[in-house]
Formats: structure tokens, sequence, C-alpha cells
């Protein structure tokens, strides 16, 4: 993992990717045949696509190391070069003992401790991803009340009375001036970036099969089989069976497992996963079939009801 003090590096397009540890900004060259890219890529407004073709952006330098093995062109433009952490890192020891723990709790039949095990495991990493804009309401005096509302962050504000108000405010944001720039006291984004960026690396090689239907940041939903060594439920680093043999209908974090028509498991993402049922997932899909039908016709879906 990367650590020390990151060094800042211009001028690397003849420089060999292999010796760049950190974050680096560089020109990309991504085949046109390529089915599933690799590397993802922020546009303008802010939507991350998967693009084939020319492209620049900042990537964690092993990700355009394993970007070159899959047929990526990659040139090194400039970037953040950090030392390799020494042990690698600083997460071992504390997540496998989560991980005999939550293995400990699941034997038991502790299903609450055992999700908490699970949310420490995967939320300490994230923890020092967090975002540096927070926003804050606090009690503020009129004097300093009227220095907030001039600068960037201020959203709102309600008078208390004459010498007091509460203020709504964002910190460091990206319109900030540097000497106002508030980082989380506990963050180390290049830890986490690294954390992701890995995954990402991991993943690939089944998000890329082609029986691949559906993903999730470490989850696969494919036709085929994986190779025993890889299905291992309690091992870290490991992927677990979850279930097998079952007709499928998934759409963005929402998906339903059922066989001969009986619903076996659904999962949906959000607070209405209680009213989510197997027609509240099919209905969707046979609107997408008469559409696309409808569109090969030559007719609009109106035109064909009014003919009925």
């Amino acid at each position: 993992m990367p650590g020390g003090e990151p060094v800042w590096l211009d001028n690397c397009e003849d420089m060999d990717l292999d010796y760049l540890f950190g974050f680096v900004e560089a020109y990309i060259f991504a085949p046109p045949d390529m089915k599933r890219p690799f590397l993802l890529y922020r546009t303008s407004k802010n939507t991350l696509i998967f693009p084939t073709g020319e492209f620049v952006g900042v990537y964690y330098s092993k990700e355009l190391k394993y970007a070159k093995t899959i047929g990526y062109q990659v040139t090194p433009l400039c970037g953040y070069i950090f030392q390799k952490m020494d042990p690698c890192s600083p997460f071992k020891d504390f997540v496998t003992m989560l991980s005999i723990e939550r293995i400990k709790a699941k034997k038991k039949g502790n299903e609450s401790q055992t999700y908490v095990y699970k949310l420490l495991m995967n939320s300490l990493y994230e923890r020092f991803g967090i975002n540096p804009q927070t926003s804050l309401i606090e009690i503020y005096n009129y004097q300093i009340y009227l220095k907030l509302i001039q600068t960037y962050g201020f959203v709102d504000a309600d008078k208390l009375n004459d010498s007091y108000y509460i203020v709504n405010y964002k910190t460091s944001t990206e319109r900030n001036p540097d000497i106002e720039w508030k980082p989380p006291k506990i963050a180390a984004v290049q830890l986490a970036v690294e954390i992701t960026a890995c995954v990402r690396i991991y993943m690939y090689p089944y998000i890329s099969r082609e029986d691949c239907h559906y993903i999730d940041i470490d989850s696969i939903l494919i036709i085929g089989r994986l190779l025993d060594e890889v299905i291992f439920s309690t091992k870290l680093g490991k992927l677990k069976l979850e279930y097998a043999s079952y007709d499928t209908i998934y759409t963005a974090k929402n998906y339903c497992l059922f066989k001969e028509g009986h619903v076996y498991v659904i999962k949906h993402k959000g607070l209405t996963k209680e009213l989510v049922t197997l027609d509240w997932l099919v209905i969707p899909c046979l609107r997408k079939e008469k559409v696309m039908k409808s569109k090969k016709s030559g007719k609009s879906l109106l035109q064909r009801k009014e003919g009925r």
C-alpha cells in the first residue's frame, strides 16, 4: 500500500511505468474492439463510463500496469509517487481478527454480532476515503454569520435572536481558498483508492467473462461455473457461492432468483424492499420488451393499442 510523503513528478512520458508507484495521470489508448473495457473514466457530466479509444485520466499505478497486460497502451504524464509500506498492509491483523470473530459468531447463530463484524471489516477503508467536503450546522454570532454568508460553502441560515444565527454551510468546497481548506483529521485517501483499485483488478477476470451478466462491487452473476479453488465461503479473498441453478431477473442493485415460477430470493436496494415482488420486477422487463418489438414493427405502442 502507498505510504510516506508523496512526491510530485512531472514530464513522465519517457519513464517506465514499472518504476512508478502511486497515482498517475496518463494518456490511454483502449483497443476499439475490447468488449468489456477495464479502465473507467468520469465525464464532464460526472458520469462513469468504460470507454475505448483515446482518453486521459488519473489512475493508480497498479491499474495501469494491469491494463497494459490486457491490451491497453499507456503513456504516463505526471503524478504523485508514494513509498511502498512495510509491512504491505496496516490492516492485516485487524481484518484477520475480525474475520475470525465473525466466523465464530456465525457458527453460534448470532446474526447481529455477525453483522457488526461485517460492518467493521467493510467500512474501515471507507473512513480513510471520507469526502473532505462536510456539511456543518452550527450556531454563530452575527459577525461570524456575516463572514460565512460570503463564502462559497454557505447554504442557508435562520435567525435565532438579534445576536445569534443557526448556519448551514459546507467546508472544503472546490472554490474555497487554500487557507480555508479543512480536510478530515483522520483520512488517507490513497489507502481507500488503493483498495478499490485492487478490487477492480481482482474482479476483472470474472467481469470480462462472456457469461457474466451482472456485477456488483464484490459479486458476480454468471451462467457457467468457477474453479473449485476460488470458492471458499470462510476464507478472505475467496468467493462464496450464494445461489445456484436459478432463473433470474436483475436491474441495477435489484435482482430476483426464482425456479418454476416460485420466488426464492429477492434483493432490493432501498427503503421500499418490503414492497418488492416478482411482478414488480417482471412488469418493467415486459414493458421494455414491448417497446423493442414496437420499434421493430415501426409502430409506437400508442398506435398498436389504438389498432386493437
